[in-house]
């Protein structure tokens, strides 16, 4: 409940300063309702409140160094941050009282501008959810172990940018050394190019007048900036080997180096989320959760409503010949024939009692649910030994009562 009561005050939060930041747009400094002052004290200060809680309850030691330290430690600048903005926001709001000069100066302005910013970045504390809800945090965990092979993908493409980049830019300049020499006779001009042809068809050749342009040409065409046959419009003006190049290029982009790139983005992805133990904790807990569920659900329609809190044999019996329980149970890797169902039915009668309750139920399909788990199978192989230990035993103190009786027999016999 604390958890959610938090939750919901930085949602209330996030969605105040929202239609804050909209109403004033369209107001002056002045004219901005005195509500959402009101709105954010009472916020900055369930804030402090939940901060000192966290503090009480877990300790220096454990809220400065523990396993959730760096959620403490974001939540704490935040929280600081909003202080000092409020006592700063009253402060000024003092000052301009005192002074009864209702205009700002413009190093007020700047001040006022500060206290907006710091304001605003109290709803970052939203980033909270993610230790909650395990679809965002998938999501988050994701893009964060895809940075690093989103860094070197960046070296990739600046190699392949600056490499095609480089060859486009030296064809066009020659391309338009020589139109500039044909026009002005001059074997010294400067490379010009006409952006009409004789037809006055327009080309671009601007797309590729330095390497640095002709880098982001490649970008925008890679990304869809603009269609990359705009790109090959000059390159197909000077020969069939500059446009040729683009489209190899083109090539390489897209169905290799794109799809090689999201293959590796995939699995950094799912290694990383399979490796989190958070997330793996939140998705077994609510599929056991979803489980007993489903068993509670499966319970009382074997017993016929919720008032009966226990089953007897015939109606388990009668219940798995129905083809929906049976395949439930089947579902959870539970043998359902009928020739087990005695056997079944005595597993989960923990009490031998002859009625299976509700919580004899639960436990005993879950336990009984898929294979058999390293727990159960070190449990077996620990009562095995100690099952032939007895038995050695016992194979000791029988043949000692054997001699017994045998010397005992003879001496009868004397």
């Amino acid at each position: 409940m604390f958890v959610y009561a938090v939750t919901s005050v930085i949602v209330f939060n996030l969605v105040v300063l929202g239609i804050e930041v909209e109403a004033s747009t369209h107001l002056g400094i002045s004219d901005i309702p005195t509500w959402f002052g009101l709105c954010n004290g009472i916020v900055v200060g369930l804030f402090t409140l939940e901060l000192s809680v966290n503090l009480y309850a877990q300790g220096f030691s454990s809220f400065f160094c523990g396993r959730e330290r760096w959620w403490n430690l974001f939540d704490l600048l935040i929280i600081v941050l909003s202080l000092l903005e409020t006592v700063l926001d009253l402060w000024a709001a003092a000052e301009a009282a005192n002074s009864g000069n209702q205009a700002l100066s413009p190093s007020q302005l700047r001040f006022a501008r500060s206290i907006r910013l710091a304001r605003a970045l109290r709803g970052i504390r939203v980033m909270r959810l993610l230790r909650y809800v395990s679809a965002l945090r998938t999501l988050v965990l994701s893009i964060m172990s895809s940075m690093a092979s989103l860094m070197w993908t960046l070296v990739l493409l600046l190699l392949l940018f600056y490499s095609f980049g480089v060859l486009f830019t030296q064809m066009v300049t020659d391309e338009c050394r020589f139109q500039a020499i044909m026009r002005t006779e001059d074997p010294n001009s400067v490379p010009s190019c006409l952006n009409t042809d004789e037809q006055g068809n327009l080309i671009y050749w601007n797309y590729w007048d330095s390497i640095s342009t002709s880098m982001l040409t490649l970008f925008m065409a890679t990304t869809g900036g603009i269609d990359w046959d705009v790109a090959l419009k000059p390159l197909g003006e000077i020969s069939v080997f500059a446009g040729g190049c683009l489209v190899v290029y083109v090539i390489i982009t897209f169905f290799a180096i794109v799809n090689v790139i999201t293959g590796v983005f995939v699995t950094t992805a799912m290694e990383t989320t399979s490796a989190d133990k958070d997330l793996a904790v939140m998705k077994q807990l609510q599929k056991h959760q979803a489980q007993v569920e489903d068993l509670k659900a499966l319970f009382s329609e074997i017993s016929g409503g919720e008032r009966n809190e226990e089953v007897s044999i015939d109606q388990f019996k009668a219940a798995m010949s129905i083809p929906k329980f049976a395949a439930f149970l089947q579902s959870m890797g539970i043998s359902t024939d009928l020739e087990d169902v005695g056997v079944l039915f005595k597993l989960l009668d923990a009490d031998a009692s002859g009625l299976v309750e509700l919580d004899e139920f639960i436990k005993g399909c879950l336990n009984l649910h898929g294979t058999a788990k390293g727990l159960q199978l070190a449990r077996m192989s620990y009562e095995n030994k100690l099952t032939r230990r007895e038995i050695k035993h016992l194979h000791h103190s029988v043949a000692r009562l054997h001699d017994v009786l045998r010397t005992g027999s003879e001496h009868f016999q004397v």
